[in-house]
């Protein structure tokens, strides 16, 4: 999933070149890919048959059993598909090296963000190898006195037009009929352009014209990615990236906090309170780290209760209801802020029913496509919060 949303770039152009040298291999890859799809249409149906409870316990272990073996079939199938393909020695190691990384951390126990980049290094590679020897296979004077360089217009216009009549809404009636034939029009003349540009420099030369153009069209949504994850939701758990995160409000919390140290002169030794349930002495402990007079407790506890001399208390929301109550006199009003939060997981919850209905209903893709471009969710983001509480003793001027 998160290759899919930050380096579709590398794993595109992986997946590309196993598709094309399938085709230039004869049948050998494709019997492995029909063990792979037999393979997964098995564990696909176990689990479902897991899912509803409507196996015995006999047969749950034989559906286990079988599970396994299909699952070694699909593995074993994949590992052994680089050498069936007909390409070099080098090419044939990169494709293994890939799958063998991506079905190793598949297994793994821990599926972290960050381990990302461990499973596309291997495809990164690939992918640079491929487009490597496809610039070096080109003859480039040759495609440009055959005004190859349209193709620059072309393929970008060629995508807008899939998008345009995959996503977009045509219209009813004769503008729905306008529409179409048009869209359909120009994509009929690309294509006959390209089939001109191949009469002229041979087809592999003009598709992978074409290819180049799309990695250059793919890098700038990788660009793109890369940007918006950085510098504009770097620690927001709207990207997948992120994962869960000390939210924006901890940090504002230990600005308002210094600023209180100084409005009443205690500086370093401004009393505070902070309730550890659920590991929230972190990052309190590191921002708080140089102040002396911070007591950690869990206020779960009912002997536990917030002191008359802090002037600050800081609360989980799971004992605010309790703790409130025994606040000493001349505490402000508790304010809600998030300590930790992540990314909404749903997907937790998917099974291949619903995976292959969102597949083949156009109306579903809507909501990926609005994450991918713009990072839109359908669902609120996850969080844990906690309460603040000022002491009506700090003072609205700097202490004298």
């Amino acid at each position: 999933m998160v290759g899919t949303i930050y380096e579709f770039l590398p794993f595109g152009v992986a997946v590309a070149t196993a598709i094309y040298y399938g085709f230039k291999s004869g049948i050998r890859p494709w019997i492995l890919l029909a063990l792979v799809t037999a393979g997964m249409v098995v564990l696909a149906n176990n689990s479902l048959s897991f899912e509803r409870g409507i196996i015995k316990d006999v047969e749950q272990d034989v559906l286990t059993y079988v599970g396994k073996v299909a699952l070694i079939v699909v593995y074993g199938s994949f590992i052994a598909l680089p050498f069936t393909l007909k390409t070099s020695k080098f090419t044939q190691f990169l494709m293994f090296w890939s799958i063998g990384t991506f079905i190793a951390y598949t297994q793994a126990g821990e599926k972290m963000p960050w381990l990302t980049v461990n499973v596309v290094l291997p495809a990164i590679v690939l992918a640079a190898n491929t487009l490597n020897n496809i610039v070096m296979s080109i003859d480039w004077r040759k495609a440009w006195r055959s005004q190859a360089g349209m193709a620059l217009v072309g393929v970008p216009v060629f995508y807008i037009m899939l998008w345009k009549i995959v996503f977009h809404d045509l219209g009813e009636g004769t503008r729905q009929f306008a529409s179409a034939w048009a869209i359909l029009a120009i994509l009929g003349l690309l294509l006959l352009a390209l089939q001109v540009l191949a009469s002229r420099i041979g087809r592999s030369q003009a598709l992978g014209i074409a290819g180049l153009i799309t990695v250059v069209i793919m890098f700038g949504f990788t660009f793109r990615a890369g940007w918006v994850a950085s510098f504009e939701n770097g620690d927001i758990p709207r990207e997948m990236l992120v994962y869960t995160q000390t939210s924006p409000d901890i940090h504002n919390l230990a600005k308002e906090i210094e600023q209180t140290a100084q409005l009443t002169g205690d500086r370093s030794e401004l009393k505070i309170a902070i309730d550890i349930r659920d590991a929230y002495s972190w990052p309190w402990q590191w921002y708080l780290r140089r102040y002396t007079q911070v007591t950690y407790n869990d206020h779960s506890s009912d002997e536990v209760e917030v002191a008359e001399d802090r002037l600050i208390a800081v609360i989980n929301e799971n004992n605010n209801d309790k703790t409130a109550i025994k606040l000493p006199d001349g505490y402000s009003d508790g304010r809600r802020l998030k300590h930790r939060w992540w990314f909404p997981e749903e997907y937790r919850d998917m099974t291949p029913e619903i995976f292959f209905d969102t597949f083949v209903d156009r109306n579903r893709w809507a909501g990926s496509v609005d994450y991918f471009l713009y990072r839109k969710l359908s669902n609120p983001l996850g969080s844990i919060d906690s309460y603040v509480y000022f002491s009506d003793e700090v003072p609205l001027v700097p202490a004298k």
